[in-house]
């Protein structure tokens, strides 16, 4: 978890906000909301206890446990040696 050494300016939890904002109208548009522990997140982020990354893994951390592993890539199955007659 990363804590600032020094306090955080206006500007800086403004953009954290911006940021936040940003992606919720994005999760929006495509038909989703965010969980409440997917704002409780961000919300941490707009204070600076976590980086935008941190937030990212906590946020795969919390998909992994609900949905279990996700295969990205069905190019990473291996082939079948083509048969000959």
């Amino acid at each position: 978890m990363a804590l600032a050494a020094d306090p955080m300016t206006a500007a800086e939890r403004d953009r954290r906000t911006r940021v936040y904002e940003e992606a919720l109208a994005s999760i929006r548009l495509e038909g989703f909301e965010l969980d409440e522990q997917v704002k409780a997140l961000y919300g941490r982020y707009i204070s600076g206890e976590l980086t935008l990354a941190e937030v990212g893994s906590a946020i795969d951390e919390l998909d992994a446990r609900e949905f279990g592993p996700i295969s990205l890539s069905r190019h990473k199955r291996t082939q079948e040696p083509a048969r000959s007659h």
